[in-house]
């Protein structure tokens, strides 16, 4: 059995690996039902099934007791920017939540469900032309368990995930207007900016656009470094002293060759406003990847990175399925391969660093 890597001493939570491994191929195996109208409704099972692992946890994510005590003491007139290190929106959201129903965990079931929601109408706004099923296991192998513990950012994440299409409907003001808001739900979500500008960019000057992106890399890993060393913010200091130094990680290569090819086999198969899309989209991704091995605060902008994992690769499968059957069977295995090898690539993360093994569950307690 293949185990993260942990810390001496540590031990590593097979169950938990386990159940989180069924999981996975559940959810994925729910979405080949067949309906005969509204496609889309095969989603609405495992979408209920990864609800209720999520708000059933009992206490499980490093940041859990954070998150419980700060929808539990939301008040519409309790912020202190001063005294809260959390972002208002996401304070006001939760005083909201509190005035609808004061139950101590309705906080959880409710941005949960938001999370899932938004991931939901992200999906299905391309239901003629995406597989469901490798859209839920690109989802769950890469951000429901982050989810457990990143519930601001995973939520932000999601909601970007539903608004490009803005982008593709050449509805630029109300993409940048979703981001704008984003911003007081996690400040890390106005990095979307950039993408959003890029793709713009791109459709009327690919070579500006890729000069651009270029001179991004260079400014993050060498001026933005300095930088953040002297902007003052407290909850995130403890990155800043995470430097992980200068080397390239095996998960980039991993990443991003195979993805290079899905890509290049796809640049002439599918819509071609689309396809730029996702090339800036990953392009972006790409680089905050490989500037994460330098600068670890903007490892969490990694979890933004959703389009072309959760977008692309499901459409190219159901494109390869309609008009190259030969290629679809193999691209189809080697994705599955691709996408289960991704979580377990993230397992360290998930044992070390967001605790969110072992899963406990309220429903056996």
């Amino acid at each position: 059995m293949l185990i993260p890597t942990i810390p001496p001493g540590e031990v590593f939570e097979s169950d938990t690996h386990y159940f989180y491994l069924g999981v996975i191929l559940l959810t994925f195996s729910l979405c080949f039902i067949k309906f005969r109208k509204h496609r889309d409704c095969v989603l609405w099972l495992p979408m209920v099934i990864l609800w209720i692992i999520a708000v059933s946890r009992d206490f499980v994510g490093a940041d859990y007791i954070p998150y419980y005590g700060i929808f539990n003491g939301a008040k519409w007139d309790g912020y202190i920017p001063s005294a809260t290190n959390i972002e208002p929106g996401y304070y006001y959201l939760n005083a909201f939540l509190h005035q609808i129903c004061s139950y101590e965990f309705f906080g959880f079931m409710a941005i949960h469900f938001l999370t899932l929601f938004f991931t939901y109408k992200a999906i299905t706004y391309f239901k003629k032309d995406i597989s469901f099923a490798y859209a839920i296991l690109a989802y769950v192998t890469m951000w429901y368990f982050l989810s457990f513990n990143l519930l601001r950012i995973c939520l932000a994440a999601a909601i970007v995930s539903w608004s490009i299409r803005f982008l593709l409907e050449k509805h630029y003001w109300k993409y940048f207007t979703v981001i704008g808001l984003l911003f007081f739900i996690h400040m890390s979500s106005a990095a979307m900016i950039l993408p959003g500008i890029a793709y713009i960019t791109y459709q009327k000057s690919p070579k500006l656009t890729l000069i651009g992106l270029i001179v991004f890399l260079v400014i993050i890993n060498g001026f933005l470094y300095v930088l953040l060393q002297n902007i003052d913010i407290l909850r995130y200091q403890h990155y800043l002293s995470m430097d992980s130094g200068t080397g390239i990680g095996l998960n980039i290569f991993f990443t991003y060759v195979p993805f290079a090819y899905w890509l290049y086999i796809g640049r002439k198969r599918i819509d071609k406003n689309f396809w730029q899309l996702c090339l800036v989209f990953t392009l972006f991704a790409f680089i905050i990847d490989f500037s994460g091995y330098r600068l670890e605060i903007l490892g969490r902008l990694r979890t933004y990175a959703v389009v072309p994992f959760l977008i692309y690769l499901p459409v190219l499968i159901q494109t390869l399925k309609k008009f190259q059957r030969e290629k679809y069977v193999l691209n189809s295995f080697a994705i599955f391969i691709y996408l289960i090898a991704k979580y377990y690539l993230l397992l360290p993360q998930l044992y070390w660093s967001d605790k969110i093994m072992p899963y406990h569950s309220m429903l056996f307690d």
